[in-house]
């Protein structure tokens, strides 16, 4: 993805780069459930954990298998590991809320994470944007009136522009 942009500010000179999300977005609910799956499991085993004896341990050849421990993992299960602290983060910021709240304000936070990934890690578009060349902006796609909510810059933008990071950690050594 940083590639790609990188080449459309500098080759094809583009001035506006628009992160768009979209509501009922399947992944971003496939996430969610994922993390209200995993957060509940989590604080169930925590809440069983306190209630047995201390001096019980199960082995780990009695443990339940830990989700994403297969070998084998499918780059969808990949995309929505990813996405989870996505959802995460809209259930802090939302202070708790349905699986559905927290899908929809998860929306609004990828398109943040989105902007402030690009500005950590591209020098280029970090520059560009520092000089007025280019504007980095996140919007929203209503699916059912095909409205678009624009949000504007990203509220970490000024000291985004001010990092020194410019290799995606996937990249890295």
């Amino acid at each position: 993805m940083v590639g790609s942009v990188e080449y459309s500010v500098l080759n094809l000179e583009t001035k506006m780069i628009l992160v768009l999300g979209h509501t009922g977005c399947g992944a971003i609910m496939a996430a969610t459930k994922l993390f209200m799956e995993r957060h509940i499991e989590a604080t169930c085993q925590k809440d069983a954990q306190e209630s047995t004896d201390q001096s019980t341990e199960v082995s780990k050849s009695e443990q339940p298998p830990q989700p994403g421990s297969c070998k084998s993992r499918s780059t969808l299960l990949g995309l929505l590991d990813a996405l989870v602290p996505v959802a995460e983060q809209a259930c802090v910021e939302l202070g708790g809320g349905s699986t559905e709240e927290i899908a929809a304000h998860a929306v609004k936070v990828n398109v943040w994470r989105t902007i402030n990934f690009l500005l950590s890690y591209s020098l280029i578009i970090r520059e560009k944007v520092a000089s007025g060349e280019v504007e980095l902006q996140g919007a929203i796609y209503d699916m059912s009136s095909g409205a678009v909510e624009f949000l504007g810059q990203s509220p970490k933008q000024a000291q985004l522009l001010n990092s020194d990071a410019h290799v995606v950690p996937s990249m890295q050594a």
